[in-house]
């Protein structure tokens, strides 16, 4: 404070009144500071609200203390007697305060200078709104690991427009094929879960936030996982083969450098022409066995494959070509049919024509002693009929009308059939079918 020394020689020295304290003078020369005090007309609760002192000045330039405080708040509302963030304090320029309750409030700024002389009150009236917006998930980057080793993903980088706390759900979206990783397996159950991947491939984990009954929308984060497994070795090799036999193939050699279990996959890629042998899978009795087998119908060249997986890599796929020649050993087919058969048939009336009988002929109960494929043939050797078929198990045989008797006794007419059995390395049986048929 400036006191001019005229003005207290004259105060001090008059005999009508008594000496006064310095410090109850008025303030001759000092000016009052000015408060100037903005803020926005409305924020949405509990995000923070500024407050700005910075426009308040003192005329005399002198330095300036601030002094914020709540001056009318809606009912409910619960700000503490300092709600003001910045520094703890209410004497900074600029603060800020987190709403609590819609409505208005009434913030009141002083300012006061080094003498202690303070400034009017001035006030800023902001309307605290209901901001509804969901809280906004951050699964976190994208990154990548290895198999078994611990990983972590972290959503803290996830927010609430109104500041407020968050909990936090993650699930397994998305896990490689074989992985049995779930929900439970992510620990600890927070903005931070870890885990440990059990297989190669793509994990896609994602992140959920709630604050205040809302949800976000979900944010995803991808793990992508690469294997420290080794890959298997296939070993196929021929262990006995000859055409028209069956061919044993041996894939028990097979290796994993990590010890792992081995599953085995055979196809047959080529085979000679007229083979009837399917290709692929199908050639085999168990394309997965570890020894397989096929039926080879025909001398020539074969081609073979085996790929062994251990759970997580297939191996390169290796060749194994075969030169099969005929069996040396052969015995030949036994052919069994049906048994001999009359037919009779009575005709409307005498001197009229008999209809055309069909019969059915089988040979089911045909065997190889070799376990061969065998071909039945049919031919027609005597009589009157015709077949439906020339090759097959079953065939129909059509008899042909013969003329109607009415004599005693009646003509028979004949049939013979001749049924031959071959197998894959040309041994045949032979055997024929007699059929006796009339009509009268």
């Amino acid at each position: 404070m400036r006191i001019p020394a005229l003005a207290l020689a004259v105060l001090t020295g008059c005999p009508s009144m008594s000496p006064l304290d310095p410090a109850a003078l008025p303030f001759f020369n000092n000016s009052r500071p000015v408060a100037r005090a903005s803020a926005p007309e409305q924020a949405p609760l509990g995000t923070p609200l500024l407050l700005d002192g910075t426009g308040s000045y003192d005329p005399d330039e002198d330095e300036l203390r601030w002094q914020w405080r709540v001056d009318e708040a809606p009912p409910g509302s619960e700000l503490p007697g300092n709600p003001f963030s910045v520094n703890d304090s209410r004497n900074a320029a600029i603060t800020e305060v987190l709403l609590d309750v819609p409505g208005i409030h009434v913030f009141a700024l002083q300012v006061v200078d080094p003498d202690g002389a303070t400034s009017y009150t001035t006030y800023v009236t902001v309307l605290g709104t209901i901001d509804d917006a969901a809280p906004n998930a951050d699964a976190g980057p994208d990154q990548d690991g290895v198999e078994g080793d611990l990983l972590c993903v972290d959503g803290a980088r996830s927010s609430d427009p109104r500041g407020r706390a968050l909990t936090y759900e993650w699930d397994v979206a998305a896990r490689p094929e074989g992985s049995t990783l779930d929900d439970g397996r992510l620990l600890p159950d927070g903005s931070e879960v870890c885990f440990t991947p059990d297989r190669p491939g793509r994990f896609l984990l994602s992140l959920v936030v709630e604050a205040g009954g809302r949800s976000s929308a979900p944010d995803f984060v991808e793990v992508l996982v690469v294997s420290t497994n080794q890959r298997p070795v296939a070993a196929p090799t021929l262990s006995a083969g000859a055409s028209c036999s069956t061919v044993v193939l041996d894939g028990s050699a097979s290796s994993d450098p990590d010890g792992d279990l081995l599953e085995h996959r055979w196809d047959l890629l080529l085979a000679p022409f007229g083979s009837r042998t399917p290709l692929g899978e199908a050639a085999f009795a168990d394309s997965t066995a570890a020894t397989a087998t096929f039926y080879a119908d025909v001398p020539g060249e074969y081609l073979a494959q085996l790929v062994v997986n251990d759970g997580e890599q297939h191996s390169a796929p290796v060749l194994l070509p075969m030169e099969l020649a005929p069996k040396t050993a052969n015995a030949p087919p036994v052919v069994l049919h049906n048994e001999d058969m009359y037919v009779r048939r009575i005709p409307n009336a005498c001197w009229l024509s008999c209809n055309a009988v069909e019969v059915v002929l089988d040979a089911f109960g045909t065997t190889d002693p070799d376990g061969d494929l065998v071909d039945v043939t049919w031919e027609v050797v005597s009589g009157d009929a015709t077949l439906s078929e020339a090759v097959g198990l079953e065939v129909g045989l059509e008899l042909a009308p013969p003329p109607a008797e009415c004599t005693w006794p009646v003509p028979r007419n004949l049939v013979e059939v001749e049924v031959t059995a071959t197998d894959c390395s040309g041994g045949t049986d032979v055997s024929r079918i007699v059929i006796a048929y009339d009509c009268g």
